[in-house]
């Protein structure tokens, strides 16, 4: 599912603004049925957040473009200096709470 998403949308197209509200409303969004059922591994979040910090810092598909912060300085509130990415951990965590 995450995989085929930088091969199937042209990285050219999107501006940055244009990549956090992919990331956000799309990205980010896909899973959270299953992390508000179930536990997920922390192995498949962390996977889930690297597509989206790759997705995040490629310019093109040539290059690989360079992370110029960590994910969890981009998961920190837009009034703390970050983006306001999610954090697929504490999330899934959180729903779950939410859940009992």
């Amino acid at each position: 599912m995450f995989v085929s998403i930088s091969s199937s949308l042209s990285l050219n197209v999107l501006s940055q603004g244009g990549k956090m509200m992919f990331i956000k409303s799309v990205l980010q969004a896909l899973p959270i049925f299953a992390m508000s059922v179930f536990l997920l591994l922390k192995s498949l979040c962390l996977d889930m957040q690297a597509i989206m910090a790759k997705y995040w810092w490629h310019n093109s598909k040539q290059k690989r473009g360079i992370h110029w912060c960590s994910w969890n300085t981009l998961c920190k509130p837009k009034e703390d200096g970050g983006l306001g990415f999610i954090d697929m951990m504490k999330f899934n965590v959180a729903l779950l709470v939410k859940q009992g």
